[in-house]
């Protein structure tokens, strides 16, 4: 059962969330103004039904003054109604010109007894008196609307007729002493068609102005609705453009990360190319200038003139071999080691150790354990390019003081920290 429950009250959730915004408020705003309505409705009619009624028992009360109170004036004296008075008062039932037919008529005593009835089997009769009498005793009229639940058949009286009960006060002429109660029914088949009429009116202008009420919310809500969605389609729209430039615009980074990405590797082949053409070409030149050289000394003890000329190739060897050393070194700084399958540590050694013994300084190396093991070739030719310009600095500028290379990874970042001990710039 619990299940069951659960399952209906999700598809109800998902039914409700599924509707538009103005069927929604439409629904909720109905079922609102309908109960709010039908409670207003409802105790408006009631208080409208009370005061028809209590109109009726208003009239009905002055007719009772006029056409019952005089044959109860015997009461005062505190004899019994005489039979006169009673056929009169039995008339009263009958009498068709009254403005509403009375039904029946009981004249109740003080003491609870019952001085006089049209009905047969409540005449003489003591009872325990109803509150509406008691309170009519007290000189206030009291009325009360309702279906007869009896069947008395002789005296023309239905279960199924409406019958307005009326308890007025009876008084003594001239006095406002009560010397009786007269339970009056009347038939109130009019009285009942004017309460029906009445809360059929009063239900259809609640009803009208329900239908107001919903028709002029929801066409507020129905301009807000469709301006919402205007504003959703028109959102859309701009996030769709949004998206589209996003995408361009990643395809374009992811262009220029590529052009980089190729300018690099061919700088890269590019130098390569230039330290090998220094190294087999200008630097084997030099070379074999130089073994020439050794073969043009003049051996010890030879006149002036030949000192002279060996004075002059020593110099042109001095030179040739300081040219020597610096194509040397050139070359090997612009060609860079195999990088393929090595790691950011091994990349960072290569490049200490070639600049330790070019620059004949040392270096201190702290690097943290985490360190990436792989990494693209392009990261790690930006790393050595990188750690080999830096020292380079710090040879030249601070003479390779305290020269010192630490790196880290925290998963996301690789950070290199390259400093020497120098003054600065």
């Amino acid at each position: 059962m619990r299940a069951t429950l659960g399952a209906l009250t999700d598809k109800a959730v998902r039914w409700w969330r599924s509707m538009p915004l103005p069927s929604q408020f439409t629904l909720a705003a109905a079922l609102v103004i309908t109960t709010g309505m039908s409670i207003l409705g409802s105790w408006v009619g009631g208080r409208i039904e009370r005061g028809v009624i209590e109109h009726a028992a208003t009239n009905s009360s002055l007719h009772l003054d006029s056409f019952v109170e005089p044959h109860l004036q015997e009461l005062a004296l505190g004899k019994p109604i005489s039979v006169e008075n009673e056929r009169a008062l039995s008339a009263l039932v009958f009498h068709r010109n009254h403005p509403r037919s009375i039904v029946s008529i009981t004249i109740w005593g003080h003491d609870g007894s019952i001085a006089f009835s049209t009905i047969p089997r409540m005449a003489g009769e003591r009872r325990l008196m109803p509150a509406p009498v008691s309170k009519a005793l007290l000189g206030t009229v009291q009325d009360k609307f309702e279906m007869v639940k009896e069947d008395i058949g002789e005296l023309g009286i239905f279960a199924s007729e409406p019958v307005l009960k009326l308890y007025a006060p009876m008084h003594h002429t001239g006095t406002s002493r009560v010397i009786a109660v007269a339970e009056v029914h009347e038939s109130a088949a009019s009285l009942q068609r004017d309460v029906a009429r009445t809360r059929l009116q009063t239900a259809g202008v609640m009803a009208l102005l329900s239908i107001g009420m919903l028709a002029t919310l929801f066409s507020i809500v129905r301009r807000g609705g469709q301006t919402i969605a205007n504003q959703q389609l028109a959102l859309s729209d701009r996030v769709s453009e949004l998206s589209q430039s996003l995408a361009r615009n990643d395809e374009l980074q992811t262009r220029v990360i590529e052009a980089n990405r190729r300018s690099t590797d061919t700088n890269d082949r590019f130098l390569r190319r230039v330290g090998a053409e220094l190294h087999d070409g200008p630097v084997q030149l030099i070379a074999l200038a130089l073994l020439r050289l050794e073969g043009l000394k003049q051996p010890a003890g030879t006149n002036l003139e030949s000192t002279a000329n060996s004075d002059e190739i020593v110099a042109i060897e001095a030179a040739l071999r300081d040219a020597l050393n610096d194509i040397r070194s050139l070359s090997s700084g612009l060609l860079l080691p195999k990088m393929e399958g090595t790691s950011v540590a091994q990349v960072l050694e290569f490049a200490i150790r070639n600049h330790e013994r070019r620059s004949r300084t040392r270096v201190k190396l702290n690097l943290a354990p985490e360190l990436p093991k792989v990494a693209p070739p392009l990261l790690l030719t930006c790393i050595y390019r990188f750690t080999q310009e830096a020292l380079n600095n710090a040879a030249k500028h601070a003479d390779g003081k305290d020269q010192a290379v630490q790196a880290a990874f925290n998963g996301d970042t690789l950070t290199i920290e390259i400093r020497d001990g120098g003054p600065g710039l």
